[in-house]
């Protein structure tokens, strides 16, 4: 929550599942934050949620164990204002932790700079990233929201779905990182153990089957 600004331009709605460790206590007692407590409601229920209440036309999703970086907001706050018709704008991430790069390990990762468009190859065996990227609520309009069926993936999902749409979305590259993931055991996108990266990995095979039969994919 620390880096969360404080701003008038902007909304923090908190979806909170059931925690208990002391999350709830601390988030009522904070003035800016809208909070909706829906126990046991999965990750991306959660976001379809806060995109449906919040009154902001453009979001940004925060994960509990993650942080955004420093002047992050005005990044892209300069972005919106600059292109109000744009529907998604791509910054950089970062992730710390117990980093795992080949054969190597080590304490940071960053990942690429993002192109003009989504790209078909990054979004199908790269990170997706989408905490990284700021998402206009016309875009959710055309195309529909997260679908919680992919509990480990539903962000690839949406954004594979955005990419392969016959009228794909304007985008704005910002080569700042403005995201930082925690990798940890107990993340549920990012986790190292073994049974989360199988669960992980049919969720993204079950993806592949449903887009290869999408027209936009024979030329590629």
């Amino acid at each position: 929550m620390a880096s969360l600004p404080r701003s008038d331009d902007v909304e923090h709605f908190v979806i909170d599942a059931g925690s208990t460790d002391g999350t709830l206590q601390r988030l009522r007692g904070l003035s800016h934050i809208v909070l909706v407590e829906k126990p046991g409601m999965p990750l991306y229920q959660a976001w379809n949620l806060a995109v449906e209440r919040a009154a902001g036309d453009a979001f940004l999703f925060l994960n509990g164990d993650d942080w955004l970086c420093k002047g992050a907001i005005d990044a892209i706050l300069a972005e919106i204002w600059e292109a109000p018709d744009c529907e998604i704008i791509q910054a950089r991430a970062n992730a710390f932790g117990d980093v795992r790069i080949g054969a190597r390990r080590g304490k940071m990762l960053v990942y690429p700079s993002p192109g003009l468009s989504l790209d078909l190859l990054h979004l199908s065996i790269g990170a997706p990233t989408i905490n990284a990227k700021v998402i206009r609520r016309s875009l959710f309009d055309r195309l529909g929201d997260f679908d919680p069926h992919f509990e480990h993936a539903a962000d690839r999902e949406f954004l594979l779905r955005v990419a392969l749409a016959p009228n794909p979305p304007t985008c704005r590259s910002v080569d700042k990182i403005i995201y930082s993931y925690r990798i940890h055991e107990g993340s549920m996108t990012l986790s190292q153990l073994p049974r989360r990266r199988v669960s992980t990995a049919q969720q993204h095979q079950e993806i592949a089957d449903k887009f290869l039969s999408y027209p936009r994919l024979d030329p590629l």
